[in-house]
């Protein structure tokens, strides 16, 4: 059985993005045209630490 590096696939940190239980709910947000602001602190630092890799990857979508 030969094994896969993930990241041959993917960047690791949009494997951990995808894999966060934030993301899916967030996602929806995003997609739905709502602004994530400072108010929702778990949201918006999701979106700050993780921004470079989602961006890319909801733009091949």
């Amino acid at each position: 059985m030969s094994s896969t590096n993930i990241e041959q696939v993917m960047p690791v940190k949009l494997a951990q993005a995808l894999a966060n239980p934030l993301f899916p709910a967030l996602d929806s947000a995003l997609r739905s045209g709502r602004h994530i602001g400072l108010d929702e602190l778990d949201n918006h630092a999701f979106l700050m630490d993780f921004q470079e890799y989602l961006e890319e990857f909801l733009r091949a979508l």
